[in-house]
């Protein structure tokens, strides 16, 4: 008989346990390395016969040369209904030296399990204060022209990736001159975003030139101070 499971009869259960899912967002962000921070929220959207509290921690690595990068939790680090979030807060003093961050945060149970880790991935710099990526389907690959423009001190470089890939953004003065070169990392496809941070350099015309696999382009902006 269908469905009916008797003596000398085998058949098949699935056991669930208690368990979270866990996600950061955003899980790529950037902060000035003299006074900058940024907010990760680490995110449980959904339980599967969970009840019982969440712990939060984070570290991140590697261990800046200069400068210290330290963790807070501006709210509480345990979570106790769900869905819900704990901001993780990361600030730079001191100098940090610039590079590229990772942030690994941990979510466990009071007793050590389940226990789940993610990576958020954080550049720091004195000449960058925001990275983005909004995950759209783009048919090629663009930079646009910053905004706005003049600026002082910080503009927005938009640039489209039409394939994942490592992302270079390098500006120069009038002459030629380098002045300024941002490795931003491995970055999605899609619509992308830096802000630029120019308030150590003097008003007047520089360009900025994005790289990223075989695509190349410069475009012309102005600070204005």
């Amino acid at each position: 008989m269908d469905g009916f499971y008797g003596a000398g009869t085998f058949g098949s259960y699935v056991g669930y346990f208690p368990d979270f899912g866990m996600r950061l967002v955003p899980a790529v962000d950037s902060l000035n390395n003299t006074n900058g921070s940024v907010t990760i929220q680490m995110n449980v959207p959904s339980v599967k016969l969970y009840s019982d509290t969440v712990l939060v921690s984070a570290v991140i690595s590697p261990t800046p040369g200069a400068g210290a990068l330290n963790i807070t939790y501006p709210s509480t680090n345990r979570l106790t209904s769900f869905p819900g979030s704990v901001p993780v807060r990361v600030s730079a003093t001191g100098g940090v030296t610039a590079g590229v961050y990772t942030l690994t945060v941990t979510a466990a149970g009071p007793n050590g399990t389940p226990v789940h880790k993610r990576t958020a991935t954080l550049y720091v710099s004195g000449t960058i204060s925001g990275v983005g990526n909004n995950v759209n389907v783009v048919n090629q690959y663009e930079l646009s022209q910053n905004y706005p423009n003049p600026f002082n001190p910080t503009t927005t470089i938009e640039y489209n990736l039409l394939l994942k890939g490592e992302v270079k953004l390098t500006v120069y003065d009038a002459v030629g001159k380098e002045v300024a070169k941002l490795d931003l990392g491995l970055q999605q496809a899609g619509k992308n975003s830096v802000v630029f941070n120019a308030s150590t350099l003097g008003s007047g015309v520089y360009f900025y030139k994005l790289q990223s696999g075989e695509f190349t382009d410069t475009k012309k902006m102005f600070l204005l101070k």
